[in-house]
């Protein structure tokens, strides 16, 4: 292979940063920077994260993070079509609006293109193609959802290349005044644009009150219901919420360390009084994207706080004595386990590894009610759940990223089959699974 010498340009999201899709095998793409189209047309593979174009003398690092090695110029993959067709200059402002605020779910690709094929199919139906059949409509607006997309998310976003839009600015609301939120509508979804004091004028329909003042009412908690591209809801009244674990054990979150020393201290003592544990939030342009802060919110006596408690090794509930075979040296994984006896279904959590479709995690749940959860999880990834036949072992289908580390591919019970480039592992009914995952792959084991 040819040394470049030439710029590289680093793309973080294999996403057409002008509709939004994600790029599937075969898509043909361009990669732009300040709207400058600085690669030839490329058609995307995601066994190869690393394109030489030989055209336009560039080389082209896809799926990247933030801290690359290459340390190459940013830049963004649109598919041919939409850059073809914008009706603005990519600037700054509409790649920072359009930023997401985390990985939106698995399936909402598929949600997301069916509401916009069913805008579109409306919009001819009463214009260009009214004559037409209702089906002949829905089958051309199908060729046109990412074009759509592209234009219409390239109009919402105001033409100003400073960030963020004058319309877009930071405000007080004062609590013991109503409160009125304005709405605005990204592909048929409904989105808090700002929220004010101000009430609305008899020619904004748009606008409405989401709280009513009272004398002497303090407001505590303000619940924001939101999805990857902004706020859905906000709601000033508290809902009965008991969450308690029912496990009595002790639970690692974030990584395992391999140091030979290791000082853990506590924090805070919990009692049998409900209590919340806050942690600092980050974005995706956040200097230091780490937990740095923790806070208890918590009913408890003093005697309960910050101790000059500490320990100097893993509890052994979370330990084994050593990594999974094939852990690669300094390699850092998370570690989750369940046990395996009297599980009545389970739930699959599927998301992207390396651009691939994998589970990521699992949830399961027991005959008594009690749950697991193995891997990563998040409620917006989940799949239906699967009922346990106890006659019919767990299936547990492995692939390999381009990078030969082992994923996830597929779970079942009973006589699933699949590619034979998979390796099936199958699972009895019955002692631990254990399973250590990092952000790009993860490693099974089965302990009777």
């Amino acid at each position: 292979m040819a040394a470049y010498s030439e710029p590289w340009y680093c793309v973080r999201e294999l996403r057409c940063r002008l509709c939004q899709f994600y790029l599937e095998p075969g898509d043909l793409i361009v990669v732009g920077s300040d709207d400058e189209c600085v690669s030839s047309v490329l058609p995307f593979r995601p066994s190869l994260s690393m394109v030489m174009d030989g055209t336009k003398g560039v080389g082209i690092h896809l799926g990247c993070d933030e801290d690359c090695w290459k340390g190459g110029y940013f830049g963004s993959a649109f598919h041919v079509d939409c850059y073809n067709t914008r009706v603005r200059p990519v600037t700054w402002a509409f790649l920072n609006a359009t930023e997401y605020g985390h990985v939106p779910p698995f399936g909402g690709e598929g949600r997301r293109r069916r509401r916009i094929q069913d805008l579109l199919t409306a919009r001819l139906e009463s214009s260009f193609l009214k004559e037409l059949p209702a089906e002949i409509c829905h089958l051309v607006a199908g060729f046109f959802v990412q074009q759509c997309a592209a234009i219409t998310l390239q109009e919402l976003v105001a033409d100003d290349t400073s960030y963020p839009p004058p319309d877009l600015h930071q405000a007080d609301v004062d609590l013991a005044r109503d409160v009125y939120a304005r709405y605005i509508h990204v592909e048929g979804v409904q989105y808090v644009r700002s929220l004010s004091n101000e009430p609305p004028s008899e020619a904004q329909e748009s606008v409405v009150r989401v709280f009513k003042a009272r004398p002497g009412r303090v407001v505590r908690t303000v619940y924001v219901r939101y999805d990857h591209i902004g706020v859905r809801g906000v709601w000033f009244t508290l809902p009965k919420e008991d969450f308690v674990t029912n496990l009595g054990r002790e639970v690692l979150f974030g990584h395992h360390l391999r140091e030979t020393t290791v000082l853990i201290h506590r924090l805070f003592a919990t009692t049998g009084e409900p209590s919340r544990i806050y942690v600092n939030e980050w974005g995706r342009r956040s200097v230091n994207r780490f937990i740095e802060f923790i806070a208890v919110e918590s009913n408890a006596e003093s005697d309960d706080w910050v101790q000059e408690d500490h320990r100097s090794d893993y509890p052994r509930s979370l330990m084994r004595d050593s990594p999974p075979a094939g852990t690669l040296e300094g390699e850092a994984l998370c570690y989750s386990h369940c046990r395996m006896e009297d599980v009545a279904e389970i739930t699959l959590c599927v998301g992207r590894i390396s651009g691939i479709k994998a589970v990521i995690g699992l949830l399961l749940r027991y005959n008594n009610g009690r749950r697991s959860c193995l891997g990563r999880y998040r409620l917006d990834w989940t799949l239906a759940p699967v009922r346990v036949d106890p006659a019919r072992m767990l299936r547990i289908g492995m692939g390999q990223t381009d990078d030969e580390l082992p994923y996830v591919a597929e779970v079942g019970v009973g006589g699933v089959s699949g590619p034979e480039s998979l390796t099936w592992v199958d699972v009895p009914w019955k002692g631990r699974l254990v399973w250590w995952f990092a952000h790009s792959h993860c490693r099974l084991e089965y302990v009777e």
